[in-house]
């Protein structure tokens, strides 16, 4: 086969950013007196706010603006990240092994775009990457394949040659049936049995190298 491209979800997965979405999304919500708990975050993994708030509306009957949430909650989440925003373990290491192999790196993300572009900056890894599809850019998100297939097109790389990083269990599906190989990554508030349809399941980027993800085709 040629080379394969690699397309890497962003919260949770290049960023340990899931603390700081959900110390911002409780902060609002508690002014209508709900609070989410850490073990109640893990289904909501992957899922676009527009998804939250449906949710929420459904089991606490609180109304919120989409428009409005998103604003509040990305500014207390930049509020935070400033002071403590890093790439998760080992992914710079692998992102330069990779880049050094010239392989195609891009981000599919159920964020929006213009916070996906400033979290990459602020993380410092924004040059790995040749382009970015968020939720923005397609009608259907994850567990639809469409952002992801949108990534590979914009790469011009067929899907059968690209592998899927995530954390979350909606990503993998997304992955898989969009034809891709899929990595879990095993992030805080997630679980392997979570992450089982993946192809390969690791704790840390130290374990995967170039040679490890071309061995999954």
């Amino acid at each position: 086969m040629t080379d394969f491209a690699v397309i890497f979800d962003m919260d949770g997965t290049l960023i340990d950013s899931t603390k700081f979405i959900w110390a911002s999304f409780n902060r609002i919500l508690n002014e209508h007196g709900v609070h989410i708990n850490d073990h109640e975050i893990s289904p909501y993994l992957g899922l676009t706010i527009r998804d939250h708030i449906k949710i929420w509306k459904e089991k606490y009957d609180v109304d919120l603006d989409l428009d409005e949430f998103i604003k509040k909650a990305n500014t207390i989440q930049f509020d935070l990240m400033n002071r403590d925003l890093e790439p998760n373990g080992g992914l710079i290491e692998l992102l330069e092994e990779l880049k050094q192999r010239s392989i195609k790196m891009g981000v599919g993300t159920s964020s929006t775009i213009n916070r996906a572009e400033k979290m990459l900056r602020m993380a410092k890894i924004e040059k790995y990457f040749s382009t970015i599809s968020a939720a923005d850019h397609v009608v259907l998100d994850k567990p639809h394949p469409d952002i992801f297939l949108s990534v590979a097109k914009k790469l011009k790389v067929d899907p059968k040659n690209c592998v899927v990083i995530e954390d979350a269990n909606s990503g993998i599906e997304a992955a898989k049936s969009g034809g891709m190989k899929a990595v879990g990554y095993l992030a805080p508030f997630t679980t392997r049995e979570k992450l089982k349809g993946a192809d390969l399941i690791v704790e840390n980027f130290s374990e995967l190298s170039y040679q490890k993800i071309k061995g999954l085709f």
